[in-house]
């Protein structure tokens, strides 16, 4: 008879919540905070467990000793000088972390295409490496000319410097990089030694390659890039490379994506080959054909998501999504201690993050769309379950409301499928509702847990969040869907959403109001002026106000033309460009954008307020200094979140705890 699995809980220095009361709304921090617990790993040993805690504004990264069951600040991060990408056990003694900052360009590099930086700063990656009792600190991937990391010269060292193509298990001291050291546009490959900070070339550039694939033994085996927007492959032919047709793959929806290595015969590739959805399939790394279909879901894209086993490397599942976040097992070990887990933990999404070499300890995420992420160590050898504890620990799980998936018509009958969420313990009829599409805009929204919907449903707004054609996930004919479509069929959907929901009983047509980010905020600026008769307000965050401009700035990227050729032209280009039509907005706007945003320029946002001004539109403005467009900086997390609350309130009037 099986041993009942033991569930315990983790009490190191995590911080209790307190309770609130009935009739008292959650606080906007609870839901504006940096999460709790994040970007957990595990050492190869399996004694020791990484994780990112916030500190002040931003993270710092803490090691805990299982064995010792202490923890120590190994590293903390400076927003005004880094922030942490990821970071990652190469032996139980070494960290690697991928960070992201904002330097100084010098003088000569406005010559290479920078100078539409106003400030003459861009953003870059570094790596880092730290012992795990914070020791042996330092920047990986030595300068070719001696600078500090806030004033790089770019035109020596890469602005991208953390795609690691292998981690080389079997070496403790080194792993493989690619780098733009000596070409601008094409990368090396360098063996980067961890301890001594020193770089051995193992591959030169070619043209025109810019991402490299390596097997986990550092074996080169692949190189890929764009030709004219058209996807190139080179196959490792002896000691040198040859350029190989792609087979039976659709290739601009999106292109294929190389999602591991298998050894260096057998690539793992997502794809549609040709039945109208991305899966999962092996690819021979000479002819570059498929040989065989690892995954494919008839109904939905399944891109990337491919877990191997850490020790192995073998494929073991797939985590992909559907209406909700799916796992597809492959190896029978693995599921029956996913089984295991599921048994302990129902009703929720259990998802694992990082694993120790010989799998022993695995550290899983629960999830749900009522539930907060939610973090465990598993050993497997015991079957015993400890709670770390939870990303988001000030929000009352009775608070979290149910994401429920709809599907609706549009005008010219495509269905479009959305997520519907309605303030717990309320009647879903007539309420206030905020319509809040998603950025991209080729990406989606999903069934797990969203603390901007669970802060709006706090408030006692429902929340309608299309997948309007062009999102992605759902076949690749859905995708082109929306290609040429900025602010004409993609907002029809949104629009032919709300109008479902006042069909369907759920919203007060006279409050609505319309929250986006990035091209969720152009949208809710296209609203503003297309069909400002159904909102009564608008919140754009870090959106794109300025079509033109977008595209100029487009064309200074290695890619994106690719994005480029995905928005339409000529009078269709202005007529669907917010700032040509201030004269036309007719509602109260909020626009918030940070001033070191390289994803939507904020200069977008400035250039839109000056407009708004000279037409005498209302409207408020935070330009947020050193923000970016992930709200990386927990006071201007809360500070949005604070001033979407009062706006909202001050529109719909809703902001009442439920009964």
């Amino acid at each position: 008879m099986m041993r009942r699995m033991r569930l315990l809980s983790i009490a190191w220095g995590f911080a209790a919540v307190g309770a609130f009361a009935d009739d008292d709304l959650v606080p906007v921090s609870a839901y504006a905070r940096l999460p709790q617990l994040s970007g957990f790993d595990v050492s190869p040993s399996g004694n020791r467990v990484l994780m990112f805690q916030p500190a002040g504004d931003s993270l710092q990264l803490v090691v805990l000793d299982l064995a010792a069951r202490t923890s120590k600040l190994a590293l903390a991060s400076d927003p005004d000088q880094f922030y942490f990408n990821w970071c990652k056990f190469h032996t139980d003694d070494r960290i690697v972390c991928s960070v992201r900052a904002y330097i100084k360009l010098q003088h000569a590099q406005n010559d290479l295409g920078f100078a539409w930086y106003r400030e003459n700063r861009i953003i870059v990656t570094r790596l880092f490496g730290v012992d795990a009792d914070g020791s042996h600190f330092g920047q990986l991937v030595p300068d070719a000319v001696s600078h500090s990391l806030a004033d790089t010269d770019l035109m020596w060292n890469g602005q991208i410097q953390d795609r690691i193509i292998s981690w080389l298990p079997d070496d403790p001291d080194h792993v493989l990089i690619q780098l733009n050291r000596k070409d601008g546009h094409y990368p090396d490959v360098y063996k980067l030694d961890i301890q001594r900070s020193k770089l051995e070339l193992i591959n030169k550039n070619l043209a025109p390659v810019s991402f490299w694939e390596a097997t986990a033994s550092g074996t080169v085996v692949l190189g890929t890039g764009f030709r004219n927007m058209d996807i190139v492959a080179f196959v490792r032919d002896g000691r040198h490379f040859r350029e190989q047709a792609i087979p039976n793959l659709v290739a601009d929806a999106p292109p294929p994506d190389i999602v591991g290595i298998a050894d260096e015969r057998t690539a793992y590739v997502s794809a549609d080959a040709g039945d109208g959805h991305a899966a999962l399939y092996t690819v021979d790394l000479q002819s570059l054909g498929i040989t065989g279909t690892l995954f494919a879901d008839p109904d939905f894209d399944v891109f990337g998501g491919l877990i191997r086993d850490p020790g192995t490397h073998k494929p073991i599942g797939i985590a992909y999504e559907r209406d909700v976040p799916t796992l597809h097992w492959l190896d029978s070990a693995w599921q029956a201690r996913a089984n295991d887990i599921d048994k302990a933990l129902t009703g929720t999404f259990n998802y694992p993050v990082a694993a120790s070499r010989d799998a022993d300890v695995v550290v899983f995420e629960s999830s749900s769309p009522t539930m907060a992420p939610t973090y465990y160590l598993y050993r497997a050898s015991a079957r015993k379950l400890t709670r770390f504890g939870v990303a988001y620990p000030e929000i009352p799980p009775d608070t979290i409301a149910p994401m429920r998936a709809v599907r609706y018509a549009a005008r010219d009958g495509l269905s479009i499928p959305a997520y519907v969420t309605v303030p717990p313990h309320r009647d879903a009829k007539l309420l206030p509702t905020i319509v809040f599409p998603h950025g991209g805009p080729y990406a989606r929204d999903t069934g797990e847990f969203d603390y901007w919907v669970q802060f709006f449903v706090s408030r006692g707004y429902a929340v309608l969040q299309p997948n309007y054609r062009g999102s992605a996930g759902y076949g690749t004919a859905f995708l082109r869907a929306g290609y040429e479509q900025w602010g004409e069929k993609m907002q029809d959907d949104v629009i032919d959403g709300l109008d479902w929901m006042i069909a369907q009983g759920i919203t007060d047509p006279q409050r609505v109001c319309i929250v986006g980010g990035s091209y969720g905020g152009y949208s809710a600026l296209v609203a503003a002026y297309k069909t400002p008769q159904r909102f009564r307000c608008a919140v754009d965050f870090a959106g794109v106000a300025d079509l033109p401009a977008l595209i100029a700035n487009l064309y200074l990227y290695q890619f994106g033309q690719l994005t480029r050729a995905r928005i339409q032209r000529g009078d269709a280009l202005d007529a669907n460009s917010p700032i040509e039509h201030v004269a036309g907005f007719g509602i109260p706007l909020l626009i918030v954008h940070g001033d070191q945003d390289r994803v939507v320029y904020y200069q977008q946002s400035e250039d839109l307020v000056a407009a708004l001004t000279k037409a005498g539109k209302p409207f408020q403005y935070i330009r947020q200094p050193g923000g970016d467009h992930y709200l990386s900086r927990a006071s201007q997390r809360l500070q949005l979140f604070e001033a979407m609350d009062a706006f909202l309130q001050e529109h719909l009037g809703a902001s009442s705890a439920p009964p």
